[in-house]
């Protein structure tokens, strides 16, 4: 593993970043890699606009772990980024995998802290088209809303327990005459999430 060279300054990608922006308006433009040493790269779409990379071989193949956009991240910052990655390499791991994992669990911990009222909004956002018709979303979110939101509506969704579930499923059980099609939607329910 070879170390950085710092082939790259803000004076050099700035001009070529110019270079790429007139040769697009020009109708001539093209994909720019600059390389940096050491793995980090600046890729320059040919309408030149630009993102820093850190390019790694893995087995015999070539992967790249984006590292942000220029210049938000700074030259300076992408190197500290890319030496981070380098260090990953050189203790048997993979950048893009350690990359993945950490942005999953950033996903899992927001998906955590939403409430019941959140996710059920959202389950019904994305069924809303499954339905036969407007008035069953509405059976939806009117029965969500009288059973399940004066229980759990405003708790975290990790925070429900079986017994809260159980509290918000018993008066449907138990209901009238729709007693049948509060059964549905309860096993309906039994699969949210």
């Amino acid at each position: 593993m070879s170390g950085p060279t710092n082939k790259l300054t803000d004076t050099k990608i700035e001009g070529r970043i110019k270079q790429a922006q007139k040769a697009s308006k020009d109708g001539n433009g093209k994909p720019i890699l600059l390389g940096d040493g050491g793995g980090l790269t600046l890729q320059i779409t040919k309408t030149g606009t630009a993102s820093w990379l850190h390019r790694y071989m893995r087995q015999g193949k070539s992967f790249a772990v984006g590292l942000g956009a220029y210049p938000a991240v700074s030259l300076k910052n992408a190197r500290a980024k890319s030496e981070s990655y380098r260090t990953l390499i050189a203790e048997g791991k993979d950048p893009l995998i350690e990359k993945r994992a950490a942005e999953t669990l950033v996903h899992i911990k927001a998906a955590k802290d939403k409430t019941f009222d959140e996710c059920a909004a959202e389950y019904i956002a994305d069924h809303r088209a499954e339905w036969k018709n407007a008035k069953h979303a509405q059976q939806w979110q009117n029965t969500i809303a009288t059973y399940a939101y004066p229980i759990i509506g405003r708790q975290a969704i990790s925070a429900v327990t079986t017994a809260d579930v159980k509290r918000v499923l018993t008066p449907i059980w138990n209901g009238g005459s729709q007693a049948s099609c509060r059964k549905k939607w309860v096993k309906s329910c039994l699969n949210f999430g």
